[in-house]
Formats: C-alpha cells, sequence, structure tokens
C-alpha cells in the first residue's frame, strides 16, 4: 500500500514539475518576442518613419514566433523613437477555464 501511494506521488511531483518548467519556459519565450517585436517595430519606425508599418512588423515577429501583440505603441521625440510592445503567448493545456496566456512587455529606443 504505502509503495502505490509513493507512486502516486511521484507522478504527481512530476506532472507538477513539468508544468512548473513549462510555464518557465513560455514565460522566457514572451520575453524574448517582445524584445523581437520592439526591436523590429523601432527599426522599421526610424526608416520608414511610419507608425502604422512598424506596429505592423511588431506583430509580423510575433506571429513568426507563436505569439500575438496586445498593444503597440510608437513614441517620437524628434529623430528618436521609442516603441512598446506587448505581447501574449497561448498556454492551451496548461490551465482548462483559467487564464491561458503568459504576457510580457517590452521596449525598444530612446523615450526622449
Amino acid at each position: 500500500m504505502a509503495a502505490v501511494v509513493f507512486g502516486l506521488a511521484a507522478v504527481v511531483a512530476v506532472l507538477i514539475g513539468a508544468i512548473c518548467l513549462n510555464y518557465l519556459s513560455m514565460t522566457h519565450r514572451a520575453r524574448d518576442t517582445a524584445d523581437l517585436a520592439a526591436l523590429a517595430a523601432a527599426g522599421q519606425a526610424l526608416t520608414a518613419l511610419d507608425d502604422h508599418r512598424a506596429c505592423a512588423e511588431a506583430t509580423r515577429i510575433a506571429e513568426a514566433n507563436g505569439a500575438q501583440v496586445i498593444d503597440c505603441e510608437i513614441v517620437r521625440a524628434g529623430v528618436e523613437v521609442a516603441v512598446r510592445v506587448k505581447v501574449a503567448v497561448q498556454l492551451h493545456w496548461l490551465t482548462p477555464g483559467g487564464s491561458d496566456e503568459v504576457v510580457a512587455e517590452a521596449y525598444a529606443g530612446n523615450p526622449g
């Protein structure tokens, strides 16, 4: 009987560990994607001087990395630009009925 209880406890511990590691991995993925999207948008905003194209580039980069842009904001100060991008990465299987996304925010450029 004790072996069965110990075995079940071990299985539960492994599953909880796997869920936690997956969540940490997705958190890093969201942060990295937000950074890439913000940098891409800042580069586009500086070269094209078009805020819509800059946010479209952030969206393209985010989607290529399995995320979606929630918010994209361009702040111009003379020739400098600051970009704030917020992205979400989905966690469909992890929390049924609960929050199923990891959100990260990144900035690129100089706000002036």
